[in-house]
Parts: structure tokens; C-alpha cells; sequence
């Protein structure tokens, strides 16, 4: 897979739509609903999580961290030891690594190319215009939305498999409009042409300085729950703010 350069990969989050933004109406109506009056520049979430991998079980408690500009952090502490996520969407590498075992391992480049904010809603890199480097397209029936990255200037098979590696669907209640799951794909480190289901599913929704935030997220790898969290406090717009040291590995 080639790295490719982004010269014009812009993040605009969902709840601060700019006036003139294009977009499409459902999307707009989506913003209104997860935080109509807020404009967020990030947000901390607390709480307990259960880890499981195998036979593996483990319960502790769990940080996560979101920043409008594409970053995300997952902290979680177990028995074990610690285990860490991050996600950094940039314009020309994006990055995914992982802490387990004390050590920090760089992910495969094919699997750094999703949405990093999967776990906070609000701050979902969905309302970008495709000349961007995000498109926003729906499924037919307005229920269903995905955003993937948008590739200029290459060769239609790096175009597609960028677009397919990228891909992000959401889920939308028919009633609320709020996102309940997203699903996307992750790879073997070795093989991105191997496709293995993410799902995340949101429920629980309560409203935290006017923003709605799911206190209840589980992440589920190929059918089988992986991560189960239940959040116990939420900061948003967090003082300090967040800075691009809170998503080093380190």
C-alpha cells in the first residue's frame, strides 16, 4: 500500500457546521441533534470498562479522549498492565498505535485510515466536503450515512481501495436521528485485502453541557464483544484543553 499525501484534508466536526459548509440537510439535522447550540473542541470521557480477548477477561477503569481535529485516545487500566489506543487522522499520515505488554506498537498503515474519534458521536469527522479529502454519502434510506476519504490525482485501484480502507458506517435511530452503532473494517497487519467487522454500538444517550454523549459503548471485533464501557463522567471542552501531547504514545 502507498502512502498517499492529502494537500487539502480538512476536519470540520458535526457540532459546528460552518455556515456554507457543504453538506446535505440530514447531516445538518444530525448536528442539531447531538449538540445544537455547542461547538466542541474536545472532550474527556471517564469510566469502567470490560476487556475481552479469548479466554482473556478483564475489568478496570477507562479514559478516553477526543479532539475535533481527528485525534482520539483510549487508556484503558487492568490487572494486567495498561493498554492504549491512538488514532491521529492527518493530511499525510495518518497513525494508529497500541500499547499492551509495555510496549508500543505502530499499526499497519492500512488500518490508520478510519474515522479516529469511534467512540464520541459528536466529534465524527462526517460533515466535510469531498474537496476536503472527506465526502458525506447516504445509504437510500437516510437512516444510514458513511464517510470515507476522497483521493485525487490517482490511479482509479489506489482511489477505490483508499475509499474502501476508509470507509465508516453509521447507524441512525429512525426516531432521533442519534448514531447507534458504527461498523467499518480493520485488516491483518500483513493483508488489507483481508476484511475483519469493527461495530461499535452507542446507547444510553444523556446530555452533558449540551451535548448528547452515549454512556454505554461496546466495541465488537469479527461478532465477538470486545470492549465494553460504561461512562461515568464527560468533560467537554475540557480546561486545560487537550493538546497534540495527550496523543503521543508515551
Amino acid at each position: 500500500m502507498h502512502r498517499i499525501a492529502f494537500a487539502f484534508l480538512l476536519f470540520v466536526p458535526i457540532c459546528s457546521v460552518a455556515q456554507g459548509t457543504q453538506s446535505s440537510t440530514i447531516a445538518t439535522k444530525e448536528a442539531s441533534v447531538l449538540c445544537p447550540q455547542v461547538v466542541i473542541s474536545g472532550a474527556v470521557l471517564t469510566g469502567t470498562a470490560s476487556w475481552t480477548m479469548g479466554s482473556d477477561k478483564q475489568t478496570g477503569q477507562v479514559v478516553l479522549k477526543a479532539r475535533a481535529n481527528g485525534q482520539s485516545r483510549a487508556d484503558l487500566a487492568l490487572g494486567s498492565g495498561p493498554r492504549s489506543e491512538i488514532r491521529i487522522n492527518s493530511q499525510q499520515n495518518p497513525q494508529y498505535e497500541t500499547l499492551a505488554g509495555g510496549q508500543w506498537t505502530t499499526r499497519a498503515f492500512h488500518n490508520s485510515w478510519v474515522d479516529a474519534n469511534w467512540f464520541f458521536p459528536a466529534l465524527s469527522a462526517l460533515v466535510v466536503g469531498p474537496q476536503n479529502g472527506y465526502s458525506l454519502v447516504y445509504a437510500s434510506d437516510s437512516f444510514h450515512v458513511y464517510s470515507q476519504f476522497q483521493v485525487a490525482n490517482q490511479k482509479p485501484s489506489v482511489t477505490t481501495q483508499v475509499q474502501t480502507l476508509s470507509t465508516v458506517l453509521y447507524d441512525l435511530d429512525s426516531t432521533t436521528q442519534l448514531p447507534t452503532a458504527l461498523h467499518f473494517y480493520t485488516h491483518p497487519e500483513s493483508d488489507f485485502g483481508v476484511n475483519i467487522p469493527v461495530d461499535v454500538r452507542f446507547s444510553n444517550y444523556q446530555v452533558v453541557s449540551g451535548v448528547q454523549v452515549p454512556f454505554r459503548i461496546q466495541r465488537f471485533l469479527n461478532g465477538t464483544l470486545q470492549l465494553d464501557i460504561t461512562i461515568s463522567s464527560v468533560a467537554i471542552n475540557p480546561n486545560p484543553a487537550l493538546t497534540d501531547s495527550d496523543f503521543a504514545a508515551n
